[in-house]
């Protein structure tokens, strides 16, 4: 451990370091960088007291490259009669990754062991009270930040100092308002509780809310909460807190660490079968199960995913043991689960998008609730067998529940069972052996995209832009009316005569009211001018046969990165690949970028406009075909929409001296006296906001 000397300035290199006293420093980088080991170490050469013609040690404070901060946090220690005092920032040598493993492990003792730390809150002033529920103190970024948490819990005794490193309040004398700002309990913060006692799931909650500048440093900083030891591999990116899930399960004997949700635990009505009333059991409840694409796993994606598990409690005393045993196909494991069929009233569950019910669980996990001791936890799980060994995984799922005669809908990872529900529950459970996947290189962590705002705008992305124009396309974009409850933006990409029609609309409206999501549809059709059978030229509104998409959140969230290939064809047999994206924009009053790669055979290049003499409506109207099973039907809204469309496109063409007729309603003529799905490539997405 490398200590700095307060009243030389020198470090010192020590090996028990808790055989002295020393002091720590705690505090939030500056933006700007801080002073580095390299840099103080070539400010000490030149006052290094073994040289005859070194100046007084004494001159080496105020020497004005010396730091600001570690000058004051020597003053503070020296006033305090510490002869060294430890500052991370400028006594880890950075710059050595073995080093920095050790310290990184190290770190929880290093505090535990110093005999003050002192919390340097930069955004406090003196004057401040710690105990008003709008103070600085409550909101200082100190408590936010990743590392801090640690160092917050770990020492004997935390000294808040101010901006003008002036004493606020001690971590005993402000430990009510320091528990009202982290949720972490009196208890621990004044060492009358230790954290063994508490779930892994509690533990994690506390950093739920707190941010690191790397993320690695997510998993990083929690070794010393969860008193675990291992290798440090920056690069490894979000997979560091996979390890640290896995390096848990290895010691604590805890399966609160899988009570992570993205909302909260859903403690009913609902009803059970088999029961005629209990204190859960109301109005039959619809619950639709789905499988949660895009969290490929049953460890949770980062500490915010705690976020709902303040109260989560782990029964000590259960039987449901198990080791974790790695293993190639995943860490395997067994859990107590109970098919959804056989837990629910008949009727009311239903799975989506074609997954099989059957294998829908409760997995029972040995938990429960603070403010409800006697009730247990269970999760929404899948076992899925795997594509490629066949072994069983297990992968998290999430519930759509509405209550009967009401559209008051919400979405459980989580469910309550109180005391009385639970026995006719696990009356149907039975032990699974099952594999938690490996992370898996084709389907990362993707959260929600977080671009997807209220206030929802639309751009072609510039480097689209830059690709359509050296392929040849002219990109035409009509706006949308931003002031309607639903915007549609139309893209018409026009070359040689062809068009390629994408039409992008975010509807706010549909979902506001059931679940806070917004709905994003779309559709892309090839058109071209035509002659009409009054010898007119038009253009070309019928399509050929098409296929449709629906996907639920996880194809959702897929869609911030790359939207499924839309195949398109057109009347004469032109065929091309669309490939879709959506980022967020670093421009101001727009939210979001589209993405447009356009892959196009021989026959769409080639193409021009003698080659489409002669055609006629009745010839490019689609082949009849049976929409397959899943496939919804076309909703008026997308009609109005793509009447709309097809409106502003005649437009576009009159703008180029073609005179047209009657486009949109041959177009709705085709649509009304069809049942079958709009003859045009459907994407739908419900996205969170």
């Amino acid at each position: 451990m490398r200590l700095l000397d307060t009243t030389t300035g020198q470090f010192v290199e020590l090996t028990q370091w808790w055989k002295i006293q020393y002091a720590i420093l705690s505090h939030t980088w500056d933006p700007d960088g801080e002073q580095t080991l390299q840099e103080l170490r070539a400010l000490q050469m030149a006052y290094d007291p073994s040289a005859s013609d070194a100046p007084a040690a004494g001159t080496l404070w105020r020497d004005p490259k010396m730091s600001a901060k570690v000058r004051r946090a020597c003053e503070v220690a020296r006033a305090h009669g510490y002869r060294y005092i430890w500052i991370d920032s400028c006594c880890i040598d950075s710059t050595s990754s073995a080093e920095l493993s050790e310290a990184i492990n190290s770190m929880y003792h290093w505090y535990r062991d110093a005999k003050v730390c002192y919390a340097f809150l930069a955004d406090v002033p003196a004057a401040d009270d710690p105990g008003h529920e709008r103070s600085s103190f409550r909101e200082s970024r100190w408590f936010t930040r990743g590392w801090t948490l640690q160092e917050l819990i770990a020492p004997r005794v935390v000294m808040f100092l101010s901006r003008e490193w002036l004493t606020l309040g001690t971590r005993t004398t402000l430990a009510k308002v320091v528990e009202d700002v982290t949720g972490i309990p009196r208890e621990v913060l004044t060492h009358k509780a230790s954290l063994d006692t508490l779930s892994v799931a509690k533990r994690m909650s506390w950093a739920s809310k707190r941010t690191t500048t790397r993320i690695e440093d997510q998993a990083y900083s929690l070794l010393g909460i969860f008193d675990l030891n291992m290798p440090i591999l920056y690069g490894e990116g979000d997979r560091a807190f996979r390890r640290l899930q896995e390096e848990i399960l290895k010691r604590i004997p805890d399966r609160s660490l899988f009570a992570w949700s993205y909302n909260e635990p859903y403690s009913g009505p609902f009803s059970l079968r088999g029961t005629t009333g209990s204190p859960q059991t109301g109005p039959p409840s619809r619950l639709k199960f789905y499988p949660r694409a895009w969290t490929p796993s049953l460890f949770a994606p980062s500490p915010s995913h705690f976020e709902h598990s303040r109260a989560v409690s782990s029964l000590r005393h259960h039987t449901l043991l198990s080791e974790y045993p790695p293993s190639p196909f995943g860490v395997r494991t067994e859990f107590l689960g109970v098919p959804v069929s056989l837990c629910f009233s008949p009727g009311t569950v239903h799975s989506m998008y074609g997954t099989d019910l059957e294998r829908c669980y409760l997995v029972i996990l040995p938990c429960t609730m603070e403010m409800h001791p006697r009730h247990i936890l269970a999760r929404v799980c899948w076992f899925s067998p795997s594509p490629h060994n066949g072994v069983e995984h297990l992968l998290p799922g999430y519930a759509n529940v509405a209550p009967s005669a009401s559209y008051n809908q919400r979405y459980a990872d989580l469910f309550v069972l109180s005391d009385i529900d639970a026995p006719h529950i696990l009356r149907f459970a039975r032990m699974r052996t099952v594999y938690i996947p490996h992370p898996s290189r084709s389907s990362p962590d993707r959260s929600s995209p977080g671009m997807l705002e209220e206030d929802f705008s639309l751009k072609l992305s510039p480097w689209s832009s830059d690709v359509l124009e050296r392929q040849g396309y002219t990109v035409t974009r009509l706006d949308p009316d931003l002031g309607k409850a639903s915007c549609t933006y139309h893209l018409i990409l026009s070359k040689r005569g062809v068009s390629i029609n994408i039409l992008i609309q975010y509807d706010r409206s549909f979902w506001s009211e059931l679940c806070s999501w917004g709905l994003i549809s779309g559709a892309a059709w090839i058109s071209h001018i035509i002659k009409n059978r009054e010898g007119q030229t038009s253009s070309d509104l019928c399509r050929h046969p098409y296929q449709a998409f629906e996907y639920d959140n996880g194809s959702g969230a897929s869609f911030a990165s790359g939207f499924p290939e839309v195949r398109l064809e057109g009347a004469l047999g032109e065929r091309c690949t669309l490939f879709l994206s959506l980022d967020s924009s670093q421009s101001s009053g727009v939210s979001s970028c589209l993405g447009v790669e356009v892959v196009e055979p021989e026959s769409l290049t080639r193409m021009n406009c003698k080659d489409r003499e002669g055609i006629t409506w009745k010839s490019c109207c689609p082949r009849p075909i049976e929409p397959r099973r899943g496939e919804g039907e076309t909703s008026q809204s997308m009609v109005d929409d793509i009447e709309l469309a097809l409106n502003e496109e005649d437009s576009h063409w009159r703008a180029h001296g073609t005179d047209t007729e009657g486009s949109a309603a041959i177009l709705r003529q085709h649509l009304e006296r069809s049942l079958r799905p709009a003859p045009y490539a459907l994407l739908w997405f419900p996205i969170p906001f």
